[in-house]
């Protein structure tokens, strides 16, 4: 529901974009001068109407070296199976120079990525959820060993998994000093999930009866195992959900975007002490999100060489490994890197020498671009498949795209929306800027946000261009809670005219909202209508508040 009390009533036009009448009428106007700086400036996806899917793809020989010299006669492309023709073809080398957005005045917010981010990334992932202490300490060192030998054109960034979030510890860079100083930053020591997902309950002393014996280790094995699998689950919801906000937060950068995944995984199927659990929804959820903004995983296994007991040195009774408790989080783990185009590496204890060969696979990439043939966008997943017309080569790339439809004009703001405002991390899918203005009244603010227009996907239809732009507007207490300040869907039907300059100059959207006296954050998201495509920004209070002082 959205609260009447905090809409206005305002809509103007520039450079005559139809009137867009609304019931509590969002200002939209097409800027005469803020088009998106130079340096900032990426192909546009829907220029034509026909929409363009682009996969990045890493070819590799027997010895995992780059092969390069590859044409487009050399790629074959299918969408569900059947053959496309590549219509784009690029090659990038991962050496493109990328300089940081220009810096923003203290009123103004941005979700454009800090730190050269432009044409290839890498991201470690460090992974407290998953990991115990004594695996974590043996990773920095290896993480410590490859950020001393960083080249000049990698450009990496670092993130922390938590238990209840995902943190960016420190944006990309190509400085190794600044990424060390954030690696001491990171914390080290076991996840409660963790520790309760392998926690063992004591057994009793014998009581001499059999019956009752086997009663009771029964009785505590069940308990067991329902404790274990209540920590299971929350470690493996909470991880594909951070993988979830990670694929919005990247979604916006070019390139081949690696993500290492320093972790010692977690299991799809597990036993909760009443009968076995199945999550392979949530990770396909998550793995498909990671594909179709062209992300690739690659887990590197944080236990190394498996030792002879699979349970932490501060269990009381030992477990010896098997197969069974070793494998399902391997499985899990190249599961992820198969449906996402990386590749998991364990059992090793070279954890260095896998971060770097991950890191690699960014040097040389092949861009393919297509229109697909198919007619159905229906919001289904349809598996994208490349093969090389030479032998003894291995292709990676994502698994595929989703083929969203074009959302109807009339209808309400989805509730899927909404809740990606819950991430903790800024969605880039859609590039945003706001500018923020006090009003006249002590407690509010004028939003003015400019949305980037190459992202805005419009389709034509009897000579004019038609899509749909959602815009919800939260506000966040400190325990988590959003408080819906405004939500609207704006119609877009445009001359071809008037579609060139949305595209050379973008749309804004301009809200005035009364901020609450016990917001945390203030957080705004567009999404495309017909990409699927999403910008979020995440505004501290405390930060607007200051505008006014």
């Amino acid at each position: 529901m959205t609260d009447a009390s905090l809409l206005t009533s305002r809509c103007f036009v520039r450079h005559g974009l139809p009137a867009i009448v609304l019931a509590a009428a969002t200002a939209v106007a097409i800027p005469s001068a803020q088009a998106p700086s130079s340096q900032q400036q990426r192909p546009t996806t829907f220029r034509t109407g026909t929409r363009l899917v682009q996969i990045s793809v890493v070819v590799q020989d027997g010895q995992r070296r780059p092969v390069s010299g590859l044409t487009v006669e050399d790629f074959r492309l299918q969408d569900d199976g059947r053959d496309q023709t590549i219509a784009l073809f690029s090659v990038e080398t991962g050496r493109s120079e990328a300089r940081a957005p220009d810096a923003v005045s203290p009123t103004t917010f941005t979700n454009l990525l800090s730190g050269p981010a432009a044409a290839g990334v890498t991201v470690i992932l460090y992974d407290r959820l998953n990991t115990r202490q004594e695996h974590l300490q043996q990773a920095r060192g290896h993480i410590v060993e490859f950020l001393k030998q960083l080249r000049p054109e990698d450009r990496v960034g670092f993130y922390v998994l938590e238990s209840d979030s995902v943190r960016v510890l420190h944006d990309f860079t190509r400085d190794a000093s600044s990424l060390l100083k954030a690696l001491g930053r990171a914390p080290v020591s076991t996840s409660r999930e963790l520790a309760g997902s392998e926690d063992t309950f004591p057994k009793p002393e014998p009581a001499g009866d059999p019956s009752l014996d086997a009663a009771m280790t029964e009785w505590l094995d069940r308990g067991e195992q329902a404790m274990q699998g209540f920590f299971q689950r929350q470690r493996v919801l909470a991880a594909t959900s951070a993988l979830e906000a990670i694929a919005g937060h990247l979604a916006g950068v070019r390139g081949r975007k690696n993500v290492i995944w320093i972790s010692s995984g977690f299991p799809i199927i597990f036993n909760d002490g009443i009968s076995p659990v199945n999550m392979s929804d949530e990770v396909y959820r998550a793995t498909r999100a990671l594909s179709h903004s062209d992300i690739a995983i690659y887990p590197v296994d944080a236990r190394g060489l498996v030792g002879a007991f699979s349970t932490a040195p501060s269990v009381k009774q030992q477990q010896f490994t098997t197969l069974s408790s070793v494998m399902t989080n391997i499985e899990t783990s190249k599961l992820i890197a198969e449906q996402t185009g990386g590749r998991a590496y364990y059992n090793t204890n070279d954890l260095g020498a896998a971060i770097t060969r991950a890191v690699d696979d960014t040097r040389l990439t092949y861009v393919l671009g297509y229109y697909p043939t198919h007619d159905t966008w229906d919001g289904r997943f349809r598996k994208v498949n490349v093969s090389v017309r030479r032998r003894g080569v291995e292709v990676r790339h994502r698994y595929g795209y989703f083929a969203w439809p074009v959302t109807p004009a009339g209808s309400s703001t989805v509730e899927s929306a909404f809740e990606a405002l819950r991430s903790p991390l800024e969605a880039t899918g859609v590039r945003l800027t706001a500018r923020i203005d006090t009003a006249a009244a002590a407690d509010q603010f004028t939003v003015a946000l400019d949305v980037d227009g190459t992202a805005i996907g419009l389709v034509e239809s009897r000579g004019l261009w038609e899509g749909t732009v959602d815009l919800v507007i939260a506000q966040a207490l400190p325990d988590g809670r959003l408080y819906r300040s405004f939500e609207t869907r704006v119609p877009l039907r445009l001359s071809a005219e008037e579609r060139g300059r949305l595209i050379q100059d973008g749309l804004t959207l301009t809200r005035t909202i009364s901020l609450r006296p016990d917001v945390h954050q203030l957080r705004v998201l567009v999404r495309d209508g017909v990409t699927g495509a999403t910008g979020t920004l995440i505004m501290p209070a405390d930060r607007v508040r200051s505008i006014r002082r």
